[in-house]
């Protein structure tokens, strides 16, 4: 028997009579908890908020500071907030006790969840919300049964049946029974949940049915999980800010459940199917881990020449078999029936290259371009030839190619991107006017307003450098009028005012952060916004988001969240899911649906929203963390926001591949040693989840960085990014912040820095 002592609570009136029985039982012990709740709960070390501390007895502003704690990561402090509403009496206590128990349940406090949701049956009479918190404290504990008949229980009720029916369905694998799993998963996609979560079930149950031999059955699923994953690989479904969705990502994509699908087809004796199911991994996904094992897949079956050749090319020359890979393109660049022979020829052209024959890829490359000059390819391939030359004959070899690639695609964003790169490329050979000759050329000409301003900026620079201030000044002022968010204009802003070596960032830095109330900029969006789409039915959404949150199930709300964005197309209902979703703490997923917004607008507007479209863009979140650490740690409040925007779009739950973790996106082991000098125990696995968590040991290591650097954000934000070691080394070829910046080597990086810039120039611009 459970710890909860759940049986099958709905199926017999002995159970649900025991149920009743044990709730009343509980409600003594609950009663006990309210009775000897402390004044202020103790959170993890260093990590503890004080709103628990001389609050006023008004139950609504504990439940607002109890939601904003939960928010931060503090569910324990939320817990001790919500009882203390409850201890004031709160109006609508049954909400507030299933805030509290969920709050408990966060902080890994399931005995105390349980207790709390149990005397919400015997106060009220059933509740599918608390039955799921018992369930999930269930399971938390480890009462694998319990749960599973707790969420029976939830079912016959109103419950949000599909996600109820999905955690079942887990809990029911996790406990060997296939079967019953695979029911529940049905269950679950027929009652309705997120696309995304759709797929998962879909895939899952068709793999418990193939490991119960049911083989048919688990075709008839990944053929189905197939056919509701393609659309969302069509339309690019954004789930890669959320760590339960990236955990679960492979169950939710096209390539691995088709992976699962030869498979199935293999076990069911459906050879052709197998393998023309293996021809179209390789086909669709040559660079992914699929294409991959496909591809061995069909070697050891020696079936490779299945595989049309261009297909097979790529997926050889993403595998690092380039000799392999060139012989297949070389002979599909060649086939009059390929479909695409430029990009066949391209890839063998750069197997020959990773093969070590730079030569005879540059040749191949020249060749290419002449030979297909409408194709795509072709200015790829005549870039890439460059580049060859540039490498191996030096940059004086390469400075001609570069310019005929300026004149065979005048007036393309290739054609700048080549003018600059030869100006670059003469500057660093010591040709300072032929630099600024081309400089001067492409930021009076016809090209892209960011390459003139990037253009316009350099001449600037080279013209002080010169001892032309006043030229210099002019095309300074003139980079930043034509591109003033991107990095160029403003640190041609920045220069034009403080000459050349001026430091970002180091102007009046921020101590304070300042979130203005943006109400009175609602009348312009008003006027912009227009009528909503009667169809859609945002409050409906959002309260699921609440709903999902309230029963322990964030995975769920966000799924939830991002399915209501992917549904509408009205800008007034996206404004009002982005605030809703903004308050709720679900900032990434706020971002998403303003930057949605934005790209509904007139151009005029898109290209300068409003205030209050652009706090949506730019959201303070996290307003009190920020601002307590940047105290602390003597950072700009502004730059904390930047650099963990560019981060994670300021999602608690972000997880990269790297696993780097949270708003911060810190890795476990760099998260261990700075908990170590800020003498903090070690985190815990799910600590870096936690904004307070998060965002402490960010700004901890932010600041660190800052002192390292003598204080110089730009080579700071680099290190965050690259590391110190990379930043340092760039920093003794460069110390102009503006070279230093010029010298990064790292593409990533080098995107990252200026990023971040413009993102602390939005939010000083916008709060500051």
């Amino acid at each position: 028997m459970g710890w909860l002592g759940l049986r099958r609570a709905r199926l017999t009136l002995t159970s649900r009579s025991r149920l009743m029985l044990l709730s009343a039982l509980l409600t003594l012990s609950a009663t006990f908890l309210f009775a000897s709740a402390p004044l202020v709960m103790a959170p993890a070390a260093g990590t503890g908020s004080s709103r628990a501390q001389s609050l006023p007895p008004d139950p609504a502003a504990l439940i607002e500071q109890a939601r904003q704690s939960q928010m931060d990561g503090d569910s324990l402090g939320a817990a001790d907030l919500y009882t203390r509403a409850l201890q004031a009496n709160a109006p609508d206590s049954t909400q507030v006790t299933l805030a509290a128990a969920s709050a408990f349940l966060g902080s890994g406090q399931a005995p105390r969840a349980a207790d709390l949701a149990s005397t919400i049956l015997t106060q009220t009479g059933p509740s599918s919300d608390a039955y799921i918190l018992i369930a999930q404290a269930s399971a938390q504990e480890g009462e694998t049964q319990a749960a599973i008949d707790a969420l029976e229980a939830s079912l016959s009720l109103d419950s949000p049946a599909g996600y109820a029916a999905y955690r079942m369905a887990q809990l029911q694998a996790s406990a060997g029974d296939a079967a019953a799993a695979e029911d529940s998963y049905n269950q679950a996609i027929h009652s309705g949940m997120a696309t995304t979560w759709t797929v998962i079930a879909e895939h899952q149950a068709g793999l418990l049915a193939l490991a119960r031999n049911q083989n048919a059955e688990a075709v008839s699923w990944l053929e189905l999980a197939e056919r509701t994953a393609a659309p969302l690989e069509r339309e690019s479904t954004p789930s890669w800010f959320d760590r339960g969705l990236v955990r679960d990502a492979s169950d939710a994509r096209r390539a691995p459940i088709l992976l699962d699908l030869a498979n199935a087809y293999q076990a069911n004796g459906q050879g052709q199917q197998m393998l023309a199911t293996l021809v179209g991994i390789v086909s669709d996904y040559p660079s992914s881990k699929e294409g991959q094992m496909a591809l061995s897949q069909l070697e050891t079956l020696d079936s490779a020449d299945l595989i049309p050749a261009a297909d097979r090319g790529y997926a050889l020359y993403f595998a690092g078999r380039y000799d392999e890979a060139s012989v297949q393109l070389s002979a599909a660049a060649q086939d009059p029936t390929a479909s695409d022979p430029a990009s066949a020829a391209y890839y063998a052209a750069l197997a020959e290259d990773k093969s070590g024959d730079p030569t005879s890829a540059e040749a191949d490359l020249s060749a290419l371009a002449a030979a297909f000059p409408d194709s795509s390819r072709a200015q790829d391939a005549s870039w890439e030839a460059a580049s060859l030359v540039e490498a191996n004959d030096g940059v004086g070899a390469a400075i001609p190619d570069y310019l005929e690639i300026a004149s065979d695609y005048p007036l393309t964003m290739l054609a700048g991107r080549a003018l600059i790169h030869v100006a670059a490329l003469r500057y660093a050979t010591g040709d300072i006017q032929g630099a600024m000759a081309i400089w001067s050329q492409v930021g009076s000409g016809d090209y892209a307003a960011r390459q003139r301003a990037q253009a316009l900026y350099q001449l600037g620079r080279s013209d002080y450098e010169l001892g032309d201030v006043p030229d210099g000044v002019e095309a300074l002022n003139q980079a930043a009028e034509l591109a003033p968010n991107s990095y160029e204009g403003l640190r041609a802003g920045d220069l034009a005012i403080g000459g050349p070596g001026s430091e970002p960032y180091s102007t009046s830095p921020a101590t304070a952060l300042q979130v203005p109330d943006l109400g009175a900029e609602d009348a312009d969006c008003e006027s912009i916004l227009g009528a909503g789409d009667p169809s859609a039915s945002v409050p409906t959404e959002l309260a699921l988001v609440d709903r999902l949150n309230l029963v322990g199930m964030p995975d769920a709300a966000v799924a939830e969240a991002m399915n209501a964005l992917s549904q509408l197309s009205a800008t007034r209902d996206l404004y009002e899911l982005a605030r809703g979703l903004q308050y709720r703490g679900l900032y990434a997923e706020s971002i998403a649906a303003g930057q949605r917004l934005v790209a509904l607008l007139p151009s005029d507007l898109s290209a300068s929203p409003p205030p209050c479209v652009q706090s949506l863009l730019y959201p303070a979140a996290y307003g009190d963390l920020i601002q307590a650490e940047a105290t602390r740690d003597g950072v700009d409040p502004y730059l904390l926001l930047a650099v963990f925007r560019q981060e994670s779009w300021l999602s608690a739950r972000a997880h990269s591949p790297t696993d780097a973790q949270g708003v911060a996106q810190i890795e476990p082991s760099t998260a261990a040693s700075i908990a170590s000098a800020l003498g903090d125990p070690a985190p815990g696995s799910s600590d870096l989840y936690r904004p307070e968590v998060a965002i402490r040991y960010g700004a901890s290591y932010l600041s660190m960085l800052l002192r390292q650097f003598g204080g110089r954000a730009i080579e700071a934000t680099a290190a965050y990014n690259a590391g110190p070691g990379a930043a340092g080394q760039w920093l003794s070829v460069a110390a102009d912040p503006d070279d230093f910046v010029e010298a990064i080597d790292y593409a990533e990086t080098s995107t990252y820095v200026r990023a971040v810039y413009e993102q602390y120039r939005e939010y000083r611009a916008l709060y500051g």
